[in-house]
């Protein structure tokens, strides 16, 4: 065994050299030997002897990782044998003090891909150890090495929960929702009591210490995917209501801080609270989706939906001041408007259809109708996407002006849950598809107020334009689109005004959303024609590219 250990050392320091040559002859050697038994037992020897070069350690835990995708399971070619897969699963626990965080990764990452193979069958015990591990590091949250294996293995039990969260088969899934409320209730108090030490460090105006924040953070992830994926109703359980509830409350706190710590620039500590608040959004959002009666059936749903209403209301004010020194903000608000998104797609509560009972559905309607998606609310948002949200900012004019090609792209690119103004055109459709009666009239109206001579605002007129062409099959029966064309889009496709390229850039884009729902004969070629007066040589090269791309809309009808 030691000799073959030290073979498997030379090789592995071989094949972490910077020699190509070396690398390939190691590599080969490796092959060999990855099939051979014992290979997977000594390799671990290596990755956890930490007298050896962590490089070295790292390469091996990559290498046992690819040799788990490819051996452990039972069907596979040359599988690992049992005996070896025990001996394995009952050492592996052992690196929670790994000083080394990438190396700590790839560890964790390992226990999770054979807890996704072998549990519970081959290895029940894995969640009770674990969770062994994490409450043996409660006694002392001062000492630095005990605070590490909290943190490891809370990193390693979030990995395991998320890999056994990726099983769809049935049985799987019953299985995970027994496991589910036991390490809830584990994995909760150690979230709040750190969360609580944290908020009571802050009153006693003491914010330097982030461990706290650290390991609640990585309890949040765990809890987030036990709620989501191990409750099939989580309006009817009370630990998942009262931790619904507990999360808005803290979403509160830390938006409150996170803003007055922002102004004395309290950077490390800020950064981890604003990744506690980019998560708890992720954590209602996924409940939306996964389950949507369910969200809105639970206490508390629609103060968490008020909430972030008045963050997109408060922040799409001061959308533009706002934008230009936080990609947080914008994170903030995208999970604000997918949040919104979910609501308004109404059809999202067909799945919850198949497996909830229709008073369920017409409960959950009626509060959506009746507290949150009324009347007023649904036409002030409608304004508000398209007068802040959807609007073109300073950034996107300097972006244009800068890279005109890549603005086009990314432009045409569907990336709205990751971009604001495309989640924002994203969620407008969906609010005018639901409410077209109510909305319809309202926007062609706002539109009246532009005329063709207008010169001002035109990043406003810009937008209103925009909502005309996403509701195109929504504003159908409203709009004469015929009319409008004649006696203002190609009136302003005339303005050779520099500063009008947005509006003649916006105006190819209209005429293609439109040319396929409603055009009559007569005024298809007019629209050609403006067009192709856009494709000149001498306009600017973002309108140009529009148009070429809008104008396959004309070829294709």
């Amino acid at each position: 065994m030691d000799s073959a250990r030290n073979q498997l050392l030379i090789t592995l320091s071989e094949a972490a050299s910077q020699q190509p040559e070396r690398i390939k002859v190691a590599e080969t050697q490796l092959k060999q030997w990855e099939i051979a038994p014992e290979f997977y037992s000594t390799l671990l020897d290596i990755i956890f002897d930490r007298s050896i070069d962590v490089n070295i350690r790292f390469l091996g835990a990559i290498f046992f990782k690819n040799g788990v995708d490819r051996y452990w399971r039972k069907s596979a070619k040359n599988t690992i044998n049992p005996a070896e897969k025990s001996n394995i699963r009952g050492r592996i626990l052992s690196f929670m003090d790994e000083e080394f965080n990438q190396l700590a990764i790839q560890n964790a990452l390992l226990v999770s891909k054979i807890a996704r193979l072998d549990f519970p069958n081959e290895w029940p015990e894995l969640l009770q150890n674990l969770l062994s591990i994490i409450h043996s590091t409660l006694v002392s949250a001062s000492n630095p090495q005990i605070v590490l294996v909290q943190k490891r293995s809370l990193l390693t039990l979030h990995l395991v929960i998320k890999s056994l969260c990726s099983k769809t088969i049935g049985a799987d899934r019953k299985i995970f929702e027994q496991v589910a409320p036991e390490l809830l209730r584990n994995v909760a108090s150690i979230y709040v009591e750190h969360v609580n030490r944290f908020f009571t460090m802050v009153s006693l105006n003491d914010i330097g210490i982030a461990v706290d924040l650290e390991t609640s953070l990585s309890a949040l992830k765990c809890i987030r995917r036990l709620i989501v994926y191990g409750f099939k109703d989580i309006s009817k359980v009370e630990e998942t209501k009262a931790f619904f509830a507990l999360i808005l409350e803290h979403l509160q706190k830390f938006h409150t801080l996170r803003n007055a710590l922002e102004e004395i620039n309290a950077s490390p500590v800020t950064k981890l609270i604003e990744t506690h608040i980019i998560l708890m959004g992720k954590f209602y959002i996924d409940i939306i989706k996964a389950h949507t009666v369910a969200f809105i059936l639970t206490p508390g749903s629609v103060d968490v939906v008020s909430f972030y209403c008045k963050l997109v209301a408060t922040y799409g004010k001061s959308y533009e001041k706002e934008m230009s020194n936080s990609t947080f903000i914008e994170k903030y608000l995208i999970q604000a408007l997918i949040l919104m998104k979910g609501l308004i797609r109404k059809t999202s509560y067909n799945q919850d259809l198949r497996e909830s009972k229709d008073l369920q559905v017409n409960d959950a309607i009626r509060i959506v109708d009746e507290q949150i998606l009324t009347p007023s609310f649904v036409e002030s948002f409608a304004e508000l996407l398209m007068t802040s949200l959807i609007s073109l900012r300073k950034e996107d004019l300097v972006m244009w002006e800068e890279d005109p090609e890549g603005w086009v792209n990314c432009d045409e690119t569907d990336h709205w849950e990751h971009q604001l103004r495309p989640c924002a055109e994203k969620v407008f459709i969906d609010l005018l598809t639901q409410y077209r009666d109510s909305l319809s009239p309202k926007i062609v109206k706002l539109l009246g107020t532009f005329t063709p001579s207008q010169t001002n605002n035109l990043l406003l007129k810009d937008a209103v334009y925009c909502a005309i062409g996403l509701g195109a099959h929504e504003l159908y029966d409203e709009l004469d689109f015929d009319s409008w064309l004649v006696n203002n889009l190609l009136v302003e496709v005339a303005n050779n005004d520099p500063n009008y390229r947005i509006i003649r850039r916006r105006i190819a884009w209209v005429i293609g959303r439109w040319i396929c729902v409603k055009i009559s004969k007569e005024n298809k070629p007019k629209a050609y024609d403006a067009m192709t007066y856009l494709l000149n040589p001498e306009e600017d090269l973002v309108v140009r590219m529009t148009t070429a791309i809008n104008l396959r809309s004309y070829i294709l009808i």
